[in-house]
């Protein structure tokens, strides 16, 4: 999941219309989509003691790293 998440910025995603969130960041319209992602990222419930290992990303980094 680590791996994932490093490079989450740079991948196409279908929520942003193909876009990767780097991409997404530099318009009005992909920021607002950028915005509902994270949100959704934020929103979710902690692990519990069944997927314990699994890593939640640091949205607040993201957010620095995109200038949002």
């Amino acid at each position: 999941m680590q791996e994932h998440y490093s490079d989450w910025l740079d991948s196409s995603l279908p929520s942003l219309k193909g876009q990767t969130p780097r991409e997404a960041a530099k318009s009005p319209q992909g920021r607002e989509l950028l915005e509902a992602v994270l949100s959704s990222f934020e929103h979710r419930k902690k692990p519990n003691l069944d997927n314990a290992n699994l890593m939640r990303p640091n949205v607040a980094k993201w957010r620095k790293e995109l200038g949002l």
